[in-house]
């Protein structure tokens, strides 16, 4: 198979320019460097260079070129260097986001993850993780967005972070939920700190603890009776301690990819204890709605609920 290198100076920038000829073309993609380029070439195509004149340029560069009536030949020259530099940037900017590993959930999907250094994630609906995998090991820093029971191998900080705040360990196994302005934690087994950008508050969680926040502060902070191994949306049911209502629905919409419809104005004002299977909507509903007095109909994926008459 023939080797990139083995073609002629300009190759680069005429595959680029769209002028290779089909044999030549034909050769390129044959070559061992081809799907490299290929792909440098594909991600570098959402970079966009400041608007320019290259007609003016090219005649200010010849004129600038021109000696006692002759010219240097600096066009040919000059392309290949555009060329070439266009791929180096576009190489620079690929092989960074290469170090960047995302993993994310759809509605109804849980999906379970081994991090480099042997600890354990698992996403609920609707969520993801970013981290750094090159520079994991010695920084051990996730980003969050959603729902994730972390099983953290001891060794360095493990920190996650999340718009809402962040919690920090060094060993042991815990839950993070943040969507919207909600931020709640939950240990199981270990220690950990937490830090909430609204309360502006740390706070130390033992095994059993449990504490959530809002927009500006504390709303519920519990020790559990029982000592549990992991959160109850891994087993298949969503548990809620002192929630509002909209957080239990729209657990309730990720959960089963549906759309609730309520009348916003009666919507239930109290706080909600309880919880959901993930198996069946009709108990789910039936649970919810036993609870804050109301009624339900489906439509497909449309769920309206209202006050019982």
């Amino acid at each position: 198979m023939k080797d990139s290198k083995e073609f002629d100076d300009t190759f680069l920038a005429r595959w680029l320019d769209g002028s290779l000829s089909p044999d030549e073309l034909r050769a390129f993609e044959q070559s061992e460097d081809y799907v490299l380029y290929a792909k440098i070439a594909r991600e570098s195509s959402h970079l966009k260079p400041p608007s320019w004149n290259k007609q003016a340029s090219w005649e200010n560069i010849e004129q600038a070129t021109t000696k006692k009536g002759r010219r240097i030949a600096l066009k040919p020259i000059l392309y290949m260097a555009a060329a070439s530099l266009a791929l180096l940037l576009a190489a620079i900017f690929l092989f960074q986001d290469d170090s960047m590993q995302e993993y994310a959930t759809l509605v109804k999907e849980k999906r379970n993850i081994e991090l480099p250094d042997g600890s354990k994630v698992s996403l609920n609906a609707a969520s993801n993780i970013r981290f750094e995998e090159n520079s994991f090991l010695k920084d051990r820093r996730i980003q969050l967005e959603g729902e994730a029971f972390f099983e953290v191998e001891k060794g360095s900080s493990f920190i996650v972070e999340t718009a809402q705040g962040q919690v920090e360990v060094l060993g042991t196994s815990f839950n993070v939920l943040a969507r919207n302005q909600y931020f709640q934690v939950q240990c199981y087994t270990g220690k950990v700190g937490v830090e909430s950008k609204a309360s502006n508050k740390n706070s130390i969680l033992e095994a059993g603890d449990r504490i959530a926040y809002t927009a500006d502060r504390i709303t519920n902070q519990t020790r559990l009776k029982e000592a549990l191994e992991q959160p109850a949306w891994k087993g298949g049911h969503s548990v809620f301690i002192d929630a509002d209502i909209q957080e239990v629905l729209d657990e309730l919409a990720r959960q089963y990819e549906i759309d609730i419809q309520t009348d916003r104005s009666t919507i239930f004002s109290g706080r909600f204890n309880g919880g959901f299977p993930h198996t069946n909507l009709n108990t789910a509903l039936e649970i919810i709605c036993r609870a804050i007095q109301y009624e339900y109909t489906i439509d497909g994926k449309l769920v309206r609920l209202s006050e019982k008459k």
